[in-house]
């Protein structure tokens, strides 16, 4: 009975996603989780479609609130802010030019959001994590 309740309750899940969020689904099944140990494990093409996603690393916390994962997004924006006012203010006092460590922050915080979103958006659809960390 309990099985039964299980794939019930996994072909909803599997219902409310596309076949191309499925298939990603299934490999981080596969793989075991959403940690880089067991991620790592998979073939480089594998696990480039499990860790980018493009549409995210141009739109940012945009692609998060599109998605429904706000929480997560805002949680990650005020991660990237944190780190950023600490670099910038290590290059202001050592005398850099502030707009190339902004550039530099900027960037880096985009190939984050694009390095957390299909992580992200598998917790919250497959494991129902409504969670503020993004790096669960």
């Amino acid at each position: 009975m309990l099985e039964a309740e299980q794939e019930k309750s996994q072909a909803n899940h599997n219902a409310a996603v596309s076949e191309t969020w499925q298939a990603k689904f299934d490999l981080f099944d596969q793989a075991g989780g959403t940690s880089p140990r067991y991620i790592n494990q998979l073939e480089w093409r594998e696990r480039v479609a499990l860790t980018y996603n493009a549409p995210a690393l141009f739109l940012g916390i945009l692609y998060f609130l599109w998605k429904g994962m706000w929480r997560k997004g805002l949680g990650l924006l005020g991660f990237c802010l944190a780190v950023g006012v600490v670099i910038e203010g290590v290059l202001i006092l050592a005398g850099f030019d502030p707009l190339r460590g902004l550039k530099a922050i900027a960037a880096g915080s985009q190939m984050l959001f694009c390095m957390r979103a299909n992580a992200c958006y598998y917790r919250m659809k497959r494991l129902g994590d409504q969670s503020w960390n993004p790096f669960r």
